[in-house]
């Protein structure tokens, strides 16, 4: 086996330098994509168990998302007045903190009537309803962004890795007759064409879908083919978060249709009805500007072999 240039050497220890920074800063997509290319110059067993490691990390949501809930009131710690009292900090400690139901704003002072007796003033004249108390207006929190949840009879999928073809191809290069062993599952090759990815997550979850480009629309410059690897027997491809194969084009569908395998043979199911596809090496999938091509682990052998493919 040849020893690789000390070029390759130094690009590869800069780029793992790199992906560790993410790696503690919890930024596994931005790592795995740069052991990627590291392994593709430097595939050594270490490299290949980090990369490993990072396809099976999730990033953790926004902090804003991360809200921490208020203590529950104890059901049965009630005072003389009837209100519900928080638990407090350290039991039996005198330090503890006040209960959350008596810490609050002082209401107004009260005032003598003619009997002698004291009242309280409405806060309204003519004996309107006074406003609640402090404590029951609740001050609002972070602002989450809303994200339309999962429907409830298609729980929440987790989203198949995505790879760039030409990490893949660098791979087989240095893999030879081994990648075939490393990676023998079939593979949905988003093709080359116009992209129009969603704004945000909300867009991606509740745009409706938009028509194509125009014929002879420009392909995307600077961008790979991505390639997703088929694991399982049932995956449902779409825009929406909640499918195992995201497609992140305005003019795909949220639910395009369900990759199934029975048997030995792979079909696509369309969601909008219809019979199924069978799917078979080089077998295409167009919907808007997205093109999908179905790869068997030999067709995708062949294809990183052929220059340019």
């Amino acid at each position: 086996m040849k020893t690789p240039p000390a070029d390759d050497d130094a690009r590869a220890a800069e780029l793992l330098k790199s992906a560790t920074d993410d790696e503690n800063a919890g930024r596994w997509d931005a790592a795995r994509l740069k052991l990627q290319l590291a392994q593709a110059h430097r595939n050594t067993p270490e490299v290949a168990e980090r990369l490993a490691r990072a396809e099976r990390r999730v990033e953790p949501p926004p902090v804003s998302s991360r809200l921490t809930p208020a203590p529950r009131p104890v059901s049965n710690a009630t005072g003389p007045s009837g209100l519900r009292s928080a638990p407090s900090a350290v039991v039996g400690d005198a330090s503890a903190q006040t209960p959350v139901s008596s810490r609050t704003t002082p209401g107004p002072r009260p005032v003598l009537d003619p009997t002698g007796q004291r009242s309280t003033p409405s806060a309204v004249a003519g004996g309107a309803s006074a406003a609640p108390p402090v404590s029951s207006r609740s001050t609002p929190g972070a602002r989450v962004p809303h994200v339309p949840p999962a429907s409830p009879s298609r729980p929440r999928a987790s989203p198949m890795p995505m790879l760039l073809l030409s990490v893949l191809r660098n791979q087989h290069l240095l893999l030879g007759a081994a990648f075939a062993t490393r990676y023998p599952h079939p593979w949905l090759v988003w093709e080359l064409g116009p992209r129009r990815p969603a704004a945000s997550a909300v867009e991606r979850n509740t745009l409706e879908t938009q028509r194509p480009s125009q014929a002879g629309a420009p392909k995307a410059a600077g961008h790979d083919p991505l390639c997703f690897p088929l694991f399982g027997t049932s995956l449902r491809v779409g825009r929406g978060d909640d499918c195992a194969i995201v497609i992140d084009d305005v003019t795909f569908s949220r639910d395009a249709g369900v990759l199934s395998l029975v048997g030995a043979s792979w079909s696509f199911h369309p969601s909008a009805g219809g019979a199924p596809v069978p799917l078979e090496a080089g077998s295409t999938v167009q919907s808007g500007d997205v093109t999908l091509t179905f790869e068997t682990s030999t067709s995708f052998v062949a294809r990183l072999s052929r220059p340019g493919a």
